[in-house]
């Protein structure tokens, strides 16, 4: 038998310590940063093999139906809410950096003349979108 602390002061001790690390989290991060890139980047193959393993056991959808609704909803009013805001504000940039080939893409569509309302011919213009942004996306073109 492994004698264990009683579960409240494993996590009270958890929190704790790990709530006061952000610093060291930071500065460890930002030193790393390119041991980062360059493991994480060779780690392809091992990424791969994981996710390929989880989906065989189908590994999302059980951990989604085991913490049901209630984690989620939790979570949303604990965290995600008070987040939300920062979290745009702090991808400001990266959303201006990739949305600009999205919007590159969708100024280069040339879309067939629209029809009368309800004109199955209007689909055509729907599709012609739907194929560039595609098109831009697997071929590397930023959207």
């Amino acid at each position: 038998m492994v004698d264990v602390k009683p579960i409240n002061q494993v996590v009270e001790k958890w929190a704790a310590r790990a709530g006061a690390s952000g610093q060291d989290y930071t500065q460890g991060a930002i030193a790393n940063a390119a041991k980062y890139a360059t493991m994480a980047g060779a780690a392809g193959p091992n990424y791969n093999a994981g996710v390929q393993e989880a989906i065989s056991r189908n590994a999302y959808t059980t951990g989604v139906q085991k913490a049901g609704a209630g984690k989620y909803q939790q979570g949303v009013q604990s965290k995600g809410g008070a987040r939300y805001a920062g979290g745009i504000q702090a991808g400001k940039g990266n959303y201006n950096q990739g949305i600009q080939g999205v919007l590159a893409t969708l100024q280069a569509v040339q879309l067939p003349p629209r029809g009368p309302r309800g004109s199955p011919g209007n689909i055509q213009r729907v599709a012609a979108i739907a194929q560039a942004l595609r098109a831009a996306k697997v071929g590397g073109g930023g959207a």
